[in-house]
């Protein structure tokens, strides 16, 4: 059994600068950490009682892998008997995590001795009844050796509070996650961690919590939970610039989502790309609606108050007046445009998918100013630059979506040319993309009816609509949260006591006697919350007067592409999902759920009809302990 110090943490980062390091500094390097593991384990060991039923004390070393990652498990001895634990540290952990600091190195070793030192390193197949329970319980473990690691830290004589700047160096080096994320993980965030090691800054990581949630939610198009986090990032620290730069997109992002085939078609301009433009927050100290556009322009130019010439600010701000309510001020958007392509020049943090939003919203701009010259340019050498960019397994998904657009914006400058050539190349453009875009995208049906006029202009049969729109998969939005029939909403990872502000007093049931897991049921509602730790994991629509949930496509200004409910016949169900789902389980053993991944959302079933809807975000199968 192993049980990590968090997850496997960025694989992507192996055979990085350590490796490269000449052979006789890497070799003294490897040296020095030898003799800092050999000290500070001595001293932790000091202070630690020896487990009763164990060989003691653990086998403690490094393993020469660059991979950021620790780890104990139980070994067998030689009669085959579960007794030796032992304790990894790796070489990426101490070369880009510890470097060199015995303080840091205490909370992670000590961390680890504390899963011996609590036995968790024994099987426990009575608590792995579900996955899902598996994943709380790992969770209440890694609490639990955290805590026994600070014990022993502070018993040994190190710094609790230079020991948890191993932890922000985690983060600095991109290993965190949301809380809405980790629902789906089996240990606790870095914020989470930090909050629990310092209460005296717990408001400081509820903050940071609130921002990495708001990334998350800006990530899955759920504007309106993200800018809920944001203003209160926003109310906590209002000279946060990032906090302001993410607010000001996520409102302009709600604008967009509002708008509707009429408003584009209004707007006369290509396909912008939205998406990619949020930031970490890196200054804490650890419907046609122009009020939101208002909203939005507000939060950006507060963020370029703060600090001035940032690039994705600039970027939004020109995205901005290409949708402007009343008119589209394309000047306006091209001299943002423009300070933004000059500040992107020497960002050396720019994200290569918010990169590659701007330069084909630029090309957006310069159609919508009547350059078609000067557009063309533009879209090849966004073309060239997407197309490398697309090399990275990462960043792939999102400049598919980028040269999607580039498609279209070139059928659209082809499709003003007098020339024939170039009007049959539009429409051989146009009809490309109906093929491998969602049809629930409003520029899917703009995109249609520019492909029936063309093909009509130049004499060709157009493909009719249905047999272009089964050409692909639709994309769909993840649920994150679920509106009441009363007008509340709620969401995953949100705490009971808000919960409790808006609904009331709840009928609590524990789901497991000794741990804070409870239910908590409002019949009025036709819901059951589930939580853990006073946080909510999932929502359960248990009865037929809960509200429908609707399901969105992916994109922006995406249709509905239908609703799920209880009481709905679970054919209807994958009409609408498909039929690949898997079967899961969440807090009780052998109460099956079909499980959709992609949406977020679990369905029980009796005699082919949904008998429940579960808002939820369910583990990977278990890994083998």
């Amino acid at each position: 059994m192993t049980t990590r110090l968090l997850l496997v943490l960025c694989a992507g980062f192996v055979g990085s600068a350590v490796s490269a390091q000449a052979p006789d500094k890497k070799a003294k390097q490897k040296e020095e950490n030898a003799a800092l593991l050999k000290e500070v384990y001595a001293r932790l060991l000091a202070v630690a009682k020896p487990v009763e039923g164990f060989e003691w004390p653990p086998d403690c070393r490094i393993e020469d892998e660059d991979v950021i990652n620790a780890y104990a498990q139980m070994t067998k001895d030689k009669d085959g008997k579960f007794r030796v634990p032992i304790i990894r540290m790796y070489t990426g952990m101490m070369n880009r995590v510890i470097q060199g600091d015995e303080n840091r190195l205490a909370l992670i070793l000590g961390h680890e001795l504390g899963h011996v030192l609590k036995k968790h390193i024994l099987a426990k197949p009575e608590r792995d009844k579900t996955n899902f329970l598996r994943t709380l319980f790992t969770r209440t473990e890694e609490d639990e050796a955290d805590k026994a690691g600070v014990e022993l830290m502070v018993k040994a004589g190190y710094s609790l509070e230079k020991g948890v700047m191993g932890i922000t160096r985690m983060q600095d080096l991109g290993n965190e996650y949301s809380s809405f994320e980790g629902l789906g993980v089996d240990h606790p965030s870095w914020n989470d961690r930090l909050k629990k090691f310092d209460t005296e800054k717990s408001n400081l990581w509820k903050v940071s919590s609130a921002f990495t949630n708001a990334a998350y939610f800006l990530a899955t198009e759920q504007y309106k939970y993200a800018i809920g986090c944001l203003e209160f990032v926003t109310k906590e620290y209002p000279n946060c610039y990032e906090a302001w730069a993410n607010l000001g997109y996520a409102y302009l992002m709600k604008y967009c989502d509002g708008l509707d085939k009429k408003d584009l078609e209004g707007f006369d301009i290509g396909q912008i790309i939205v998406g990619g433009f949020y930031l970490r927050a890196g200054t804490l100290t650890r419907l046609k609606d122009a009020a939101t556009w208002n909203k939005a322009m507000a939060a950006l130019r507060k963020s370029n108050e703060l600090k001035p010439n940032q690039t994705v600010v600039l970027a939004n701000l020109g995205l901005a007046y290409l949708v402007h309510p009343d008119v589209k001020d394309a000047k306006a958007a091209a001299g943002y445009f423009a300070k933004a392509s000059e500040a992107a020049k020497s960002d050396t943090t720019l994200d290569p998918v918010a990169h590659a939003a701007l330069l084909v919203n630029i090309g957006v701009a310069d159609l919508a100013n009547a350059e078609p010259g000067k557009a063309f340019a533009t879209i090849d050498a966004t073309e060239k630059a997407v197309k490398s960019w697309a090399e990275r397994p990462q960043h792939k998904r999102a400049m598919a979506a980028c040269e999607s657009a580039l498609q279209y914006n070139r059928a659209l400058a082809l499709a003003a040319s007098p020339d024939k050539a170039d009007l049959e190349k539009a429409a051989f453009l146009y009809e490309k993309y109906l093929e491998t875009t969602s049809p629930l995208t409003l520029w899917w049906e703009i995109a249609h009816d520019k492909y029936e006029k063309l093909c009509a202009k130049v004499g060709t049969p157009a493909k009719p609509a249905e047999k272009l729109k089964k050409a692909r998969t639709i994309a769909l939005r993840l649920t994150a949260g679920v509106k009441l029939n009363s007008g509340v909403e709620i969401t995953l990872s949100e705490f009971r006591d808000t919960i409790e502000k808006k609904l009331g007093k709840p009928v609590e049931l524990q789901v497991m006697t000794g741990q804070p897991f409870w239910r908590l049921r409002y019949e009025k509602e036709g819901i059951e919350v589930l939580v853990f730790d006073d946080v909510v994991l999932a929502i359960g629509l248990i009865a037929p007067e809960a509200p429908a949930v609707p399901i969105r496509g992916a994109g922006l200004g995406a249709e509905t592409a239908g609703t799920v409910k209880v009481g709905m016949k679970f054919a209807d169900v994958e009409k609408l999902l498909g039929e690949e789902y898997q079967l899961c389980e969440i807090a009780e053993a052998e109460m099956f759920y079909r499980f959709y991944r992609d949406v977020g959302l679990a369905f029980r079933v009796a005699k082919g009809v949904v008998s429940e809807v579960v808002v939820v975000q369910i583990p990977e199968a278990p890994r083998r302990r």
